[in-house]
């Protein structure tokens, strides 16, 4: 954790040199099942803006292909599709880059839930991260 950046639940956060990205990180522990699908929810009262083109799926260091990227700005979910699941047991990192952060400083619970293929089709929650903006 840097710059006042804490986390609790899923793991790091790590903020990038402008223009600004998001690191967020989700240890091979809490990757019990493979995974088709990445949700990520953030509050109502965030006011930033995320660039789908811009975001990527890490595993073993290297970016996974993405079959899509979906931003509801109203119901304040990123919804993740990568083109075959992510297997489990694998540290992962979320990377969303060329942020907007908001124009207030604040702190943020961004949630983490999952799509397991073959699963109920409900998400899963696995953690929340913390992004403190100063």
């Amino acid at each position: 954790a840097e710059d006042g950046i804490r986390d609790i639940g899923v793991t790091g956060v790590q903020t990038c040199a402008l223009p600004i990205c998001y690191i967020l990180r989700l240890p091979a522990k809490k990757m019990k099942l493979a995974v088709a699908q990445f949700a990520i929810s953030y509050p109502d009262y965030y006011k930033g803006t995320f660039d789908t083109k811009n975001i990527e799926v890490r595993v073993k260091d290297k970016s996974v292909p993405l079959s899509q990227v979906k931003w509801d700005e109203k119901g304040g979910v990123i919804q993740i599709f990568p083109k075959d699941p992510v297997p489990a047991g694998q540290k992962v990192e979320l990377v969303l880059s060329n942020v907007q952060n908001p124009s207030f400083g604040g702190v943020y619970h961004f949630n983490c839930r999952v799509l397991s293929p073959g699963d109920v089709p409900l998400l899963r929650y696995i953690g929340t991260w913390i992004i403190s903006i100063t």
